[in-house]
């Protein structure tokens, strides 16, 4: 039933449970087990390929699948994030590289960064890398 607490194989009520957690009565705990997550960013400085991975399991990971995606030799690791998010806005020939928590402000971040020199800028890609639940 909606509130109510595992017990021994039966539920109880929300205020039976707070009752018998004084009693020395076991309570299982429930806890949630979270991995990290990892992205990266990687563009060739002179021609403007990128690479982006997301999602990846750690930061060496991501960065080698950001520049493999990005397919020049001359590729290069700009940005990495672990648990959150990362932004890329573009203006003239210079790439901004951006992260914050949630993907909204990142954005605003590497568009206010790039704003601040030019006047053509333009969001390029922008991606989480959220943390994954395991248990």
């Amino acid at each position: 039933p909606g509130g109510a607490v595992p017990s021994n194989g039966r539920f109880v009520s929300p205020a039976d449970a707070a009752a018998q957690r004084g009693s020395g009565t076991y309570w299982p705990s429930y806890t949630v087990a979270l991995e990290d997550c990892y992205g990266a960013f990687a563009v060739e400085p002179n021609s403007f390929p990128m690479g982006a991975a997301e999602g990846a399991s750690s930061r060496r990971r991501a960065i080698n699948e950001a520049l493999k995606l990005c397919g020049n030799s001359g590729c290069v690791a700009m940005a990495h994030v672990r648990n959150g998010c990362l932004a890329s806005a573009w203006g003239g020939r210079t790439g901004y590289y951006k992260f914050a928590e949630d993907i909204q402000t990142a954005e605003n971040k590497a568009i206010q960064a790039c704003r601040g020199e030019f006047s053509d800028c333009r969001l390029t890609y922008s991606y989480c890398s959220l943390p994954v639940r395991v248990r």
